[in-house]
């Protein structure tokens, strides 16, 4: 069977058994397909752990050196197979479309065969994803930020005031800060500062913040009734475990009118010497303004022995004291599971932007398989040795030059060195006399191509800014404004990335044109 689609390719679609890019691209994508099934399945969540592990990125490394080994492997297979029949080097009738075409199933393959880290990476996005609709996300976030005000946590203020003691200046606590117009002790929870997610604005933040402050200061304690049962309603959604009630919880933190006599209601079950506070995809982490964090409350914390650990002479026997709050909602479990979330969220790292320069690198395989398969391997081997001398050489030119203030030198000279590159070929496709040396020269004025657009992007904005800085002095104090034309070049710097791939295909039409046609020319 096997056999029959080799030769029925063979006889019917030449370039498609030449590339062997049917049986290479369905490989590289199920293998694409398995790496995104593995990052679905370790994408999932915990939502019983509350402290965020430092090593989480261990597994995503080794996955990403297995896929960087895997794409090695199906790429040299690949070659070696695809270098055997070369049609246009044996001078097969070959048209120019069927050229560019050769290089679109290049690109194709390359594409697939360099993208299985992104693919286990969007697996473990989506399945965080997958875990809530956007709207119940919005929903069960915003509930868990507005009852961090009723947990540990951080105080907004705490007002100091300077006194004079000894002719020494010190600041010591005023005790109190004003809000609206009414004093209110630093230890109320009107000054408590909620915990918000990356996913949330600014302004939501702000509004919810003020928005749990009305319900205290307007006495809405049904408001605060329904927060708590919602809240649980998370909690027991997750299977997770608390020593209150929604009720109880109320009775114990809700004291209006100035809310300052309350328990310690703890994040988890257990007080440890350390504590891990930092979240993934949480903007203002408990602890990060440890200089206005309220004290335990003595009351609250339950000391047990948990039996006794025998010395190494099992003669001595040491206590074995933990302790635990009396009073504790599962919040940092939640805080850390919906944290992860937000995270992606907000940010995710497989976005837009990460595709389009990511794309880059197939792009870029391409056009050096390419080069390969329309010179020769020895033309090829001098022309990237002759390149990488140019580039050191450029270097240090640059590095010289800069010294007198000229920073665009790199630029300049690389847009010079694919302009005389372009120049030279031109010149042999129209002569039509002899190729010299434009084999070798070839091969870095492909390579070459899809960064040319992007550097004279650079370099207009380089030279742009250098020109158009309009400067004056004020009070030692240099400041400066930028022309619009640079803010809009500056702001649309993804636009063009795109704009410059659809040239690259556009001008890589002419070249399978002009390639054919160079072809022809004798060698000598």
């Amino acid at each position: 069977m096997i056999k029959n689609i080799q030769k029925k390719l063979l006889l019917h679609h030449p370039l498609l058994w030449n590339t062997k890019i049917i049986p290479f691209g369905l490989l590289a994508l199920l293998i694409n397909l398995i790496f995104l099934a593995l990052g679905y399945y370790n994408g999932s969540i915990d939502f019983s752990v509350s402290e965020y592990t430092y090593n989480s990125g261990t597994d995503t490394a080794l996955i990403v050196f297995v896929s960087i080994v895997l794409s090695l492997l199906v790429g040299i297979v690949w070659m070696v197979l695809y270098s055997r029949n070369n049609a246009f080097k044996s001078f097969y009738p070959k048209s120019a479309v069927s050229l560019y075409v050769e290089w679109l199933l290049i690109l194709v393959f390359c594409i697939f065969n360099v993208g299985y880290s992104i693919s286990y990476l969007y697996g473990k996005e989506l399945r965080a994803k997958t875990y809530f609709t956007e709207k119940e996300f919005a929903r069960r976030t915003e509930i868990i930020s507005l009852s961090s005000m009723f947990v540990e946590g951080d105080i907004i203020e705490n007002p100091q005031q300077e006194i004079t003691k000894n002719g020494e200046v010190t600041s010591i606590p005023i005790g109190h800060f004003s809000y609206k117009g009414k004093e209110y002790p630093v230890k109320s929870l009107i000054n408590k500062r909620i915990t918000s997610f990356e996913y949330t604005t600014p302004m939501m933040d702000s509004l919810n913040q003020e928005r749990i402050k009305g319900w205290l200061t307007e006495n809405r304690k049904d408001s605060v009734r329904w927060l708590f049962q919602e809240f649980f309603k998370i909690v027991e959604d997750h299977k997770l475990k608390a020593s209150i009630t929604p009720e109880s919880w109320l009775k114990m933190v809700y004291t209006y009118p100035d809310f300052s006599s309350y328990p310690t209601i703890g994040r988890v079950p257990k007080l440890l010497n350390y504590s891990n506070t930092y979240f993934r995809g949480v903007k203002n982490n408990p602890g990060d303004y440890s200089m206005y964090a309220l004290p335990i409350d003595s009351t609250s914390i339950v000391t047990t022995d948990d039996g006794a650990i025998g010395a190494s002479n099992d003669t001595i026997p040491i206590p074995n004291e933990y302790d635990y709050y009396k009073y504790y909602v599962p919040y940092n479990a939640l805080l850390n599971s919906y944290g992860q979330i937000a995270e992606i969220q907000s940010t995710p790292i497989v976005n837009s932007e990460f595709v389009l320069y990511y794309g880059y690198l197939p792009l870029m395989l391409s056009l050096c398989i390419f080069s390969f398969r329309v010179t020769s391997g020895r033309n090829w081997l001098i022309g990237l040795v002759s390149l990488g001398i140019t580039g050191i050489i450029v270097g240090i030119l640059s590095a010289v030059i800069s010294f007198l203030g000229f920073e665009t030198t790199f630029t300049v000279l690389y847009c010079l060195v694919f302009a005389v590159l372009l120049i030279y070929f031109i010149v042999v496709c129209y002569r039509k006399t002899s190729k010299g040396i434009s084999g070798i020269t070839l091969n870095p004025l492909l390579w070459l191509l899809p960064a040319f657009l992007p550097i004279i992007y650079t370099t207009i904005i380089q030279i742009s800014n250098r020109r158009y800085y309009n400067y004056r002095y004020d009070q030692n104090l240099q400041i400066y404004t930028e022309s619009s034309t640079i803010l809009w070049m500056e702001d649309h710097v993804m636009e063009f990335m795109l704009a410059n791939i659809v040239l690259v295909f556009i001008i890589m039409f002419y070249f399978a044109h002009q390639i054919r046609k160079w072809k022809a020319v004798a060698e000598a």
